[in-house]
This record gives C-alpha cells, sequence and structure tokens, in this order.
C-alpha cells in the first residue's frame, strides 16, 4: 500500500481515519506500549503504525483485528468512535509532545 490510499478521500473520511488513529494511540499508550512493541505484536510494521495513528492509511480489517487483538480489546471498541449510531464519545486527545 501507499499514501496513494488516502488521497482522493472525502473530508469526512479523513476525518474517521484521523479518529481511527487516535483512539489506536489512546489504547497504545494507555497499556504503555511503543509503536515498535505494538507492531511487534501484530506483524505490522511500526511504519505503518505511525502512519495509521496519523490517519494517513486506511487500514485493513486484518490489520485492525490484528491491532485489537495486541491490544486485548475487542475490535467492536477500537472502531466504535467511528460508528455515529454507537453513540460512543471519542477518545481523550492525546499528547504529542
Amino acid at each position: 500500500m501507499s499514501h496513494r490510499d488516502t488521497q482522493c478521500l472525502s473530508p469526512d473520511h479523513e476525518a474517521a481515519l484521523a479518529l481511527l488513529g487516535a483512539t489506536i494511540q489512546h489504547h497504545r499508550h494507555q497499556q504503555g506500549l511503543s509503536q515498535r512493541t505494538l507492531a511487534a505484536h501484530t506483524g505490522l510494521s511500526h511504519t505503518y503504525i505511525s502512519q495509521i495513528e496519523q490517519g494517513k492509511r486506511n487500514p485493513t480489517i486484518l490489520s485492525l483485528q490484528s491491532i485489537a487483538t495486541a491490544l486485548h480489546i475487542s475490535l467492536c471498541l477500537l472502531i466504535a468512535p467511528l460508528d455515529p449510531l454507537s453513540g460512543s464519545a471519542a477518545p481523550p486527545a492525546v499528547n504529542t509532545e
């Protein structure tokens, strides 16, 4: 995959990817994991994890399943903030300093 997977997205889709990335980053930080550690547990590259967290990648459902498993959370919990009907609140903002 390349960055082309996010080049022609609508603003709503870009916002969804940013929210997904923030959700993953929130759960990763909650567990004290680095991107490299999460990558090692998922079989994905740390670069790919970083790009997902930045909203620059549109991950496959299988990648998301691997991430959820590595974070010991359900896939539903991981993607719940993306569902406008779920009423799920967005994760707290992650400090990137």
